[in-house]
């Protein structure tokens, strides 16, 4: 099988396709040796994207990061496929279902990705109001709501759509984080503890539970147990520059420089990335 792999590898570099995706296939299933695996999977990767069988691609882009998740070539393979097989979904339900609920909350996403929460916010009413019943709504138009503002009227509106998630689901500890967020706002600093920590008992990796209960217990004075929470939230998403600020803040507090000083240049490393990609937008949008 090994012999077979190797093969199946050298007739990929010679371009030639159906030959290798004969042998590495037959191959995969028997060869043990983790970095032939690895090479195998890559290989098939590879053969199946270029004949664009993206489904097919998917599948051993799983399996490879699994293998080897810490892999840039299994990451990069996993995001272009993914985000192929995304657009290819979203240009059939475009065409097959243009005014459907699904369509609504998919141009929703992609308002809210693109930093446009007031029409994100109609898209989820149009969806809800072609079908009340659909579950997941209501968190998603109250989070929508907080994004585009904070004002007393909007923390109203989101209040009773993320109550209304939690009657849909009384474990969605993403509304729990986010009624958090809503008593925070308003001052309210016990309120918010309690429904961060009722988030995390349903969900302990709660990203936005994390970094609030991190925040109210830097606010108290409680920089160690703060830290624990803010380093388990960046953790979860690395590239968020102002974790990596408020924990070089807090560790230089507790006395812990060397920490402090990496978490400086993370956030340095990654402000300035944001800010090189935020002018290089600006300049593709053009004036």
């Amino acid at each position: 099988a090994r012999i077979k792999a190797l093969i199946g590898i050298c007739q990929k570099r010679q371009n030639r396709l159906e030959d290798a995706e004969s042998n590495l296939t037959a191959a995969l299933p028997l060869v043990t040796n983790p970095k032939i695996h690895i090479l195998m999977l890559t290989n098939l990767i590879e053969i199946e994207y270029a004949k664009g069988e993206l489904q097919q691609a998917s599948e051993y882009a799983t399996s490879l990061t699994k293998s080897d998740p810490s892999n840039p070539d299994a990451l990069y393979f996993a995001y272009r496929i993914y985000s192929d097989l995304a657009d290819s979904a979203r240009n059939a339900l475009t065409v097959l279902a243009p005014d459907s609920t699904r369509m609504h909350l998919l141009t929703a996403e992609r308002f809210i990705n693109a930093g446009n929460a007031s029409l994100a916010i109609r898209q989820y009413q149009e969806a809800l109001a072609k079908d009340p019943s659909i579950t997941g709504v209501h968190y998603e138009l109250g989070e929508a709501i907080l994004q585009n503002s904070t004002d007393e009227d909007s923390l109203n509106r989101a209040t009773a759509e993320l109550e209304l998630a939690l009657k849909e689901d009384q474990r969605n500890a993403g509304a729990e984080a986010k009624l958090g967020l809503i008593a925070k706002l308003r001052g309210n600093p016990r309120l918010a503890e309690k429904y961060y920590t009722r988030a995390l008992s349903e969900k302990p990796d709660e990203f936005n539970a994390l970094v609030g209960l991190g925040d109210i217990l830097r606010d108290r004075g409680e920089n160690e147990k703060a830290a624990q929470y803010l380093s388990q939230a960046s953790k979860l998403d690395a590239m968020d520059d102002s974790l990596h600020y408020q924990l070089a803040q807090i560790y230089r507090h507790l006395g812990r420089n060397a920490e402090a000083e990496v978490e400086m240049k993370l956030f340095a490393a990654i402000h300035d990335l944001k800010s090189s990609e935020s002018v290089a937008d600006r300049r593709r949008m053009g004036p």
